[in-house]
């Protein structure tokens, strides 16, 4: 098993309280901020389409009778958005409430007789507005350098390897994010870590005796290597690059060795 913790967070956390943090959920929604800025630069062709014809959409008054049969589904589309907001923001949790959000004001727009050629025209806008941004992502070279693309998750299995961490042993890992692919290749188990919501950026800001100190309590958690991923150069001793990645193993010494 990869992660444990993450494969069944229902038996880790078990017996654990929820409390309410107001000072944590701000937090949590300033850190959210820069995460709902490219959803909405996405958005921004639909949201400018739908201002376009809603002024195309009859009288002032009739618009705003208009705009408000589709509430119900506009008001589960922004719940849902903002039931994330004080958490954890991302396009795969929120998209589909996205959706209800834009149904519950399009379907209140009504066919305009009046400029035919021009609503279509705004329609046809929308929709490759949201193909461009699909295909931005799909094929853009930042995403893609399909020739020049290496498998860095296999070069760090085999570092493992060469370190002496083999398949099925446990690892610890400091990483300022999520990505498991890594531990996946090299098939080990990861027991113990130091991630982005309890420090890992404060970890190699910190002198070398508080390192020492946390480096030896991964040890004592029983992981073989140390796993961090870390985008500077790390100058502190017994730390290992990966070839050209960014990825860095500290391997423990085993006994008698």
């Amino acid at each position: 098993m990869t992660h444990p913790l993450r494969f069944d967070p229902s038996y880790w956390t078990q017996g654990l309280k929820p409390v309410f943090d107001l000072h944590g959920q701000l937090a949590a929604i300033r850190q959210n901020r820069p995460l709902v800025k490219p959803i909405l630069k996405e958005l921004a062709g639909i949201m400018l389409g739908f201002v376009a014809l809603y002024f195309l959409n009859g009288a002032g008054s009739q618009r705003l009778r208009d705009l408000l049969e589709g509430w119900p589904l506009s008001l589960v589309g922004i719940a849902g958005v903002l039931m994330y907001v004080p958490i954890h923001v991302e396009s795969r949790y929120v998209g589909a409430f996205m959706v209800l959000f834009w149904l519950g004001l399009i379907v209140s727009l009504r066919h305009s007789n009046k400029h035919p050629k021009m609503f279509a025209a705004i329609v046809l806008a929308i929709s490759l507005s949201l193909l461009m941004a699909a295909a931005q992502t799909a094929y853009a070279p930042r995403h893609y350098r399909w020739n020049t693309r290496k498998n860095v998750d296999a070069e760090v299995a085999e570092a493992l390897v060469k370190m002496g961490t083999h398949p099925g042993d446990p690892v610890a890992r400091i990483s300022p994010g999520g990505y498991l692919g890594w531990a996946r290749a090299a098939g080990v188990t990861i027991i113990a870590e130091v991630d982005l919501e309890v420090g890992a950026e404060s970890f190699w800001k910190s002198d070398p005796a508080t390192q020492a100190r946390v480096l030896q309590a991964l040890r004592q958690a029983g992981a073989n290597s140390v796993v961090a991923h870390v985008w500077d150069d790390v100058t502190a001793p017994g730390w290992y690059r990966v070839g050209e990645t960014h990825f860095w193993i500290y391997p423990f010494k085993r006994a008698g060795s």
